[in-house]
């Protein structure tokens, strides 16, 4: 049977959108239609279109208190948390012109928490356009291409060649996004991953990983939120071995906030798995952000996720190796 929440190709049709809200309010299928929504809005915030996903995220809160007890969720809380998040981005936004500090402050915060649905590259910026200075602006943009995000997605091309200009270097454009190269690198993390026996995957979720490694992220997304709560630590850690979009971790905090405390039968928390693997810099430090007590422990072989770490392949990010194990020696060592 084919449900009609994996209709993912006429999704974008506003026609097709009305038959499905009417599809599942008429069945009363609240939790199932809430689920729709906030998959649509992390496709509009994926997309950068924060004032359509913050109508479905309120949208869904309306929906939402059809249900018992709905208000006291942590589901009601985080879509509360999420629109006011996006609500502030767009004030900050509309009101840069004016309130230049207030704006600046909204982003920094976001990058602070690393929790927002508003995408890290939309973060930079924006504070790129409040920067005047060419030594700062081009040091966002470094931060943007070492946390693997391709700043020309978000920055006009002319602005950045002229921030370069300006500090005497070269902008060659952004290399970190060859499908072909990622592609080739996604499948190896899920051979790599398997053959090594420390995450093997379900057919259910090697559907969603076939959707991952080709960097098809709507339907990883969607999946996601189908799964809810019985989302997988073994799938999690193998889909952030691949590098996704913020979208796609905001997705996976929202159906299961947990998941980076759980550890699993042989005392392994994502962050040991992420550092086993060689993940990308930027996974492995957003799973220590949600849980730096896991650098502590020790799995059944005796070894902490600074250990996995030092011995680790470091097939993506090799040139952050010394960095990265000094910043968790550091925070091992408090």
């Amino acid at each position: 049977m084919i449900s009609i929440h994996s209709l993912n190709s006429d999704q974008n049709d506003p026609k097709m959108k009305k038959i499905m809200v009417q599809f599942y309010t008429k069945a009363r299928a609240y939790e199932q239609l809430i689920s729709l929504l906030l998959s649509w809005s992390d496709y509009e915030t994926a997309d950068g279109d924060y004032e359509l996903a913050s109508k479905w995220l309120k949208e869904a809160k309306k929906i939402g208190r059809k249900i018992d007890r709905w208000d006291s969720s942590k589901e009601s809380r985080q879509i509360d948390e999420d629109i006011k998040s996006i609500d502030d981005f767009l004030s900050a936004r509309e009101n840069s012109s004016t309130d230049p500090d207030y704006a600046r402050a909204v982003c920094m915060a976001f990058l602070k928490e690393g929790k927002s649905p508003i995408q890290t590259g939309d973060c930079y910026a924006l504070l790129l356009e409040l920067e005047d200075d060419c030594s700062k602006a081009y040091e966002y943009i470094q931060t943007m291409t070492d946390a693997g995000i391709a700043p020309e997605e978000f920055i006009d091309e002319e602005t950045i060649i002229s921030i370069y200009k300006a500090v005497n270097k070269n902008w060659q454009g952004s290399i970190i996004d060859d499908s072909s190269t990622l592609q080739d690198q996604s499948q190896e993390s899920e051979d790599s991953l398997e053959s090594s026996g420390i995450l093997t995957l379900d057919e259910k979720d090697r559907e969603v990983m076939g959707f991952a490694i080709n960097r098809d992220w709507n339907p990883v997304r969607e999946l996601i939120a189908d799964r809810g709560s019985g989302l997988s630590l073994k799938l999690v850690c193998s889909i952030f071995t691949t590098g996704p979009p913020q979208s796609v971790a905001v997705a996976i905090m929202r159906v299961k906030p947990g998941i980076f405390s759980e550890k699993d039968e042989i005392g392994r928390y994502p962050l040991h798995y992420l550092a086993y693997h060689g993940a990308p810099t930027y996974s492995i430090i957003f799973a220590l952000q949600h849980c730096k007590s896991a650098l502590g422990e020790r799995d059944e072989d005796g070894k902490t996720p600074l250990d996995h770490v030092q011995s680790m392949s470091w097939e993506h990010c090799q040139e952050d190796q010394d960095e990265v194990i000094a910043h968790l020696q550091s925070i091992s060592s408090k």
